[in-house]
């Protein structure tokens, strides 16, 4: 008994000190052509290094971007009507584990 309960706290204990795997990306995702959005992810911690990327290839040809923090401005160059942007998250803490990925897209009408 002693021992099966040893084995059930060793399995419990590494699901307790686990850090949670979920990134969110917040921010407008509905713009007009040349207008500017800001996307934020979270967690929101200092300590925390914030990769940002996307889905499609020569997205600097439609969009201009830059990067602080958890942030992410993105603007709309108004070289076509309608657009979609995926945008990636990945969080990384500052042992350089990996947090999460989050992701979202851009929607330009």
């Amino acid at each position: 008994v002693k021992s099966l309960l040893i084995t059930m706290l060793l399995a419990i204990l590494p699901m307790v000190n686990q850090r949670s795997n979920e990134v969110t990306i917040q921010g407008n995702i509905d713009i007009r052509p040349g207008e500017t959005t800001y996307l934020g992810a979270y967690p929101s911690d200092p300590s925390y290094t914030y990769v940002w990327d996307f889905e499609q290839n020569n997205v600097e040809n439609y969009f201009s971007y830059s990067t602080s923090g958890n942030g992410i401005t993105i603007t709309h160059l108004n070289k076509t009507r309608i657009a979609l942007l995926g945008v990636y998250c990945t969080v990384y803490d500052e042992s350089g584990n990996n947090i999460g990925i989050g992701y979202t897209e851009i929607v330009v009408q």
